[in-house]
């Protein structure tokens, strides 16, 4: 599948009209339009609907997970994350990490990665709400940051 053809599928999976203008693609008309055409010659698309095969062509593509970098200190938003790892602040009364993990949950995406290190303890909390969480250590937090290589 070409770039186009791909952009093409992709917007009308989601819905998203605007991306089928050729100002907003960079394409010409006609270079639009030839790519529309393939898509329908193929059957991934009918009268500028997407149909299941096109859905099913976008599966390869589809993101399945999602990993959340949240083991470092936060020492720029010190003094607030003395007794709080940055991702569980509040902000407007939900903490930051929850806003992401929504985002992801209503995305489709279910596997959940967090890498948790300074306070990691206090990401229990989350697995109350969020059962498929899986939480990942790293033990080299206070000398990486949140980016460690496991062997």
């Amino acid at each position: 599948m070409e770039k186009l053809e791909f952009e093409i599928l992709s917007s009308l999976a989601e819905k998203n009209n605007l991306y089928l203008r050729t100002d907003t693609f960079g394409y010409t008309s006609e270079t639009l339009d030839a790519a529309r055409k393939k898509l329908d010659f193929l059957g991934l698309t009918s009268h500028g609907d997407i149909t299941s095969q096109g859905i099913k062509a976008l599966e390869p593509y589809r993101v399945k997970r999602a990993v959340f970098l949240a083991a470092g200190f936060g020492s720029r938003m010190m003094p607030i994350t003395i007794n709080t790892p940055k991702p569980l602040v509040r902000v407007h009364g939900k903490r930051i990490i929850e806003t992401l993990i929504d985002a992801v949950i209503s995305a489709g995406i279910e596997e959940i990665y967090i890498v948790r290190g300074y306070l990691g303890e206090q990401f229990e909390l989350l697995r109350k709400k969020y059962p498929m969480i899986q939480l990942i250590e790293n033990p080299e937090y206070d000398g990486t940051g949140t980016i460690f290589e496991f062997s």
